[in-house]
């Protein structure tokens, strides 16, 4: 479960800033949401979005409850030289 999306929220509105993109371990771990390599957390003026590939989605549906799940699905295309 995501904590502190308020105090991110309340500084984005302070400084007029539309969102924030948070990739690192450390800031993941700061926000207590998942932490793994493919998932990055995207905080709006008045959203939250966990975004996240599928190695994640069950583990997301059942502990991520403040943030809104959108899943990523890479398609991968051979290319003949």
């Amino acid at each position: 479960m995501a904590k502190r999306i308020d105090i991110v929220q309340n500084y984005l509105k302070e400084k007029n800033i539309d969102a924030l993109l948070l990739k690192s371990k450390t800031m993941k771990k700061w926000m207590s949401t998942m932490t793994g390599s493919g998932c990055k957390i995207l905080i709006t003026q008045s959203k939250g979005y966990l975004i996240l590939d599928g190695r994640y989605l069950t583990e997301a549906k059942e502990t991520e409850f403040d943030l809104e799940i959108v899943l990523i699905i890479l398609i991968q295309q051979a290319v003949t030289i």
